[in-house]
């Protein structure tokens, strides 16, 4: 689920609640409120479900980048060969 999109959405859709043609200065209704209160709550969930996956992201790629470390460091122990030099290559393309 997109939760950027989402909220961009559910904004959008709100526009008639928070912006109700005025004739007159006529109050926003309650259900007018109700909506918007709704919105605001459901755009702030977006918020932090999209910066809770941004944050898993930026671990997973952590983990992932530690993981390679890892084996970079046993490579660098193995003795100098055409082999060993595929594989640091191959390890530089993605550090």
């Amino acid at each position: 689920m997109d939760f950027n999109q989402l909220n961009e959405k559910l904004y959008q859709q709100s526009m008639p609640s928070r912006y109700p043609k005025k004739k007159k200065k006529k109050k926003k209704s309650d259900y007018d409120k109700g909506y918007i209160k709704i919105a605001n709550w459901l755009a702030e969930l977006c918020l932090h479900f999209e910066k809770r996956r941004a944050e898993r992201d930026s671990m997973d790629e952590i983990e992932f980048n530690n993981i390679v470390e890892e084996y970079r460091v046993k490579i660098e122990e193995l003795e100098d060969s055409s082999y060993k030099k595929g594989l640091m290559k191959a390890l530089g393309e993605v550090l």
